[in-house]
Order: structure tokens, then C-alpha cells, then sequence
């Protein structure tokens, strides 16, 4: 999982401007892969999705992703110390019920990115 990630990280460092976004989104759909085999979490994705789109202004000023960094900031945060529930009424349940929201949240976004990417690519 690393090597590939991390060989699509080295090809978007070397890359024009238009070609990462390309790659980030293909980053993120290696996310989603392992996330949905189960050799990582939502948190991870998250964080991983956050540190890449930042390190690269195509990315983060590109109004394709402002829905998908949004959302991928807030499912870094672990399950235990989640802030959209008081710290005295915590409840574990409610807790995977968020990840949960958070993650479709998180594909829609990358569905939206996708297809605006797409769009952008056609016109002329």
C-alpha cells in the first residue's frame, strides 16, 4: 500500500499543474481502495487526503476539491476524540454513526471532484 501511494506522491512533486490533480485523484481512489479492503481507516484517508491536497496549490486552490478537503479534514479526527459530540455524553455508537456520514460525505465529494475534474477536461 505505502510503495504505491508513495509512488504516485513522487510523480505529483515532478508533475505540471493540471497533470496532479489527475494524480491526486487518482491518490484518493487508492485511498478508497484500501479503506474498502480494510488496510486502513477513515481517519487515515483523512489525514492522508488533507497532507497531500495542502502540499500542492493546484490542489488546494482549486475550487474541484474545497467539498472533498472540507470533509476529509474533519474524518482525520479519531473516533474517540471526535468534536461533534460533548466530551460528558460521548457515546460509541454515535461515534461510528459519524465515520460513517463522514465517509459517504467523503465519496460524494470525490464523486463531485471527479466529475468536475471531467467536466473541465471536455471543455473546449
Amino acid at each position: 500500500m505505502e510503495e504505491e501511494l508513495e509512488k504516485i506522491w513522487n510523480h505529483m512533486h515532478e508533475a505540471p499543474e493540471r497533470e496532479q490533480i489527475k494524480l491526486f485523484l487518482e491518490y484518493c481512489d487508492k485511498l478508497v481502495e484500501y479503506k474498502d479492503k480494510g488496510e486502513c481507516s477513515e481517519e487515515f484517508v483523512g489525514y492522508r487526503v488533507t497532507g497531500i491536497g495542502l502540499q500542492f496549490d493546484a490542489i488546494s486552490d482549486s475550487n474541484i476539491f474545497e467539498d472533498l478537503l472540507s470533509v476529509a479534514s474533519d474524518m482525520e479526527w479519531s473516533r474517540n476524540i471526535s468534536y461533534k459530540q460533548d466530551i460528558d455524553s460521548w457515546n460509541a455508537e454515535r461515534a461510528e454513526d459519524i465515520k460513517s456520514e463522514e465517509w459517504k460525505m467523503f465519496l460524494k465529494a470525490l464523486a463531485e471532484a471527479h466529475a468536475q475534474y471531467g467536466k473541465q477536461n471536455t471543455e473546449v
